[in-house]
């Protein structure tokens, strides 16, 4: 009886690890899954392309905003 219950839970186990393992490979073969992949390796390909002075002005935009100006008088 014991080596009956320890079948079903090596069973049980079994299909629990196929279905994760399904689940996380699921995206290699679908057409999502591989229509996902070309477009991050687009991406990524657009991304190497451009210079390093282009790379880091887009990474310090809101840094290179000049001060708003104001004359220091308040009014109203």
């Amino acid at each position: 009886m014991s080596t009956h219950l320890l079948t079903q839970r090596g069973r049980l186990w079994l299909d629990g690890a196929s279905r994760t393992v399904k689940k996380a490979f699921a995206g290699l073969f679908t057409k999502a899954g591989r229509r996902r992949r070309h477009d991050e390796q687009a991406y990524r390909r657009a991304e190497d392309s451009k210079d390093a002075v282009q790379r880091n002005s887009e990474d310090s935009f809101p840094a290179s905003d000049p001060p708003a100006w104001t004359s220091g008088v308040k009014r109203g």
